[in-house]
């Protein structure tokens, strides 16, 4: 008689076929809502184009959706920007943080580190996005009160501006470009670096070359 550790319908305990059946039910609602939220953002944002104009739309400025005007062009513009700010800051940081934890600090500092920023980049965005709003933001507000002082020509933004959006992407994203970073360095093969040192290269030069 023949044995097989891959498990069947028939072998199934009572179990497991539960938990099979709540995990289909997972996903056929995750594609559910997925599929649903689609087809609200298309069928609600469909009269809106046909009214207005794709052009007008994606190019004009003006955002006023009581009075029938849907620019989204300076949206398009500070999400461009934005993004490409936070890469420019978050990656340097990232990497050179990836580079400290793969190669530099000791295995016990290690593990506190690495524990905590997997459990960061477990936290989800909309959580990051309202700690901005707790905490950057009024930072940002007192900062630009005291640098704008006195000028009768500058118009507050209470802290809610491009700046604070930018912090807060970076330390969104920092946590998950650290574990890719640092995932990617610790599969560099031991010799490489072992060579690098017996050729007279310092741990420095070995790291970044």
């Amino acid at each position: 008689m023949k044995y097989s550790i891959v498990g069947s319908n028939k072998t199934m305990t009572r179990e497991e076929k539960a938990a099979a059946y709540i995990f289909i039910a997972c996903a056929a609602l995750s594609i559910i809502a997925v599929v649903s939220i689609t087809a609200y953002m298309i069928i609600s944002g469909t009269p809106a184009i046909f009214k207005v104009g794709l052009v007008d739309i994606l190019f004009s400025t003006v955002w006023q959706p009581t009075a029938g005007k849907f620019g989204i062009l300076y949206i398009i513009l500070t999400s461009i920007i934005g993004t490409f700010f936070a890469v420019l800051l978050a990656v340097p940081i990232g990497l050179l943080t990836a580079v400290a934890l793969s190669e530099l600090v000791n295995e016990k500092f290690k593990k506190v580190l690495k524990s905590a920023i997997e459990m960061l980049a477990g936290i989800p965005s909309v959580v990051y996005g309202l700690l901005g709003i707790l905490i950057i933001n009024p930072a940002m507000y007192a900062l630009e009160k005291s640098i704008y002082a006195g000028n009768p020509h500058h118009q507050m933004t209470g802290g809610a501006n491009l700046i604070a959006a930018i912090l807060v992407l970076v330390i969104m994203i920092l946590p998950t470009l650290i574990n890719v970073s640092e995932t990617a360095l610790e599969t560099v093969p031991q010799h490489l670096r072992l060579s690098s040192l017996a050729l007279g290269a310092t741990k420095i030069q070995t790291i970044f070359k």
